[in-house]
């Protein structure tokens, strides 16, 4: 009797094990959280009438961030607004002891950002790549 019933014991410890160990090779992971396309760090050019501006956009989770330049140093990034590929944001940079506040507006597809920024010395035409 002592047999069977140690038997039966690990007849159901080996059922039990095998269904836990399917059970947790089968379970799906909860999905990841979106990552906002916009976060990161951008290589961008703005095409202006005094030729391209190379800057870099610093972008984090909270979408704070900075615009920073050789020339004109580093500024904050404002109102930033995702939605979808859609971004928009404003910062105001200081250009030779000038304010000069700026507008952007483009789209995000992949690692490429193409948009426009807008002031009052005109629009400029702005392309940009995701840093690796």
């Amino acid at each position: 009797m002592k047999a069977k019933i140690f038997t039966l014991f690990a007849y159901l410890s080996l059922t039990a094990t095998a269904f836990l160990v399917g059970c947790g090779t089968t379970a799906t992971k909860p999905p990841a959280a979106a990552t906002n396309p916009f976060v990161g760090e951008w290589n961008i050019i703005m095409k202006t009438a005094m030729g391209e501006r190379p800057s870099t956009l610093i972008i984090a989770e909270d979408l704070s961030g900075s615009m920073v330049s050789e020339k004109t140093g580093s500024s904050p990034i404002t109102n930033v607004k995702v939605d979808g590929n859609s971004v928009a944001f404003s910062s105001v940079l200081n250009a030779m002891g000038r304010a000069i506040d700026l507008e952007f507006a483009g789209t995000i597809e992949g690692d490429n950002l193409n948009g426009k920024f807008s002031s009052s010395f005109g629009v400029f035409t702005t392309t940009g790549t995701r840093k690796p």
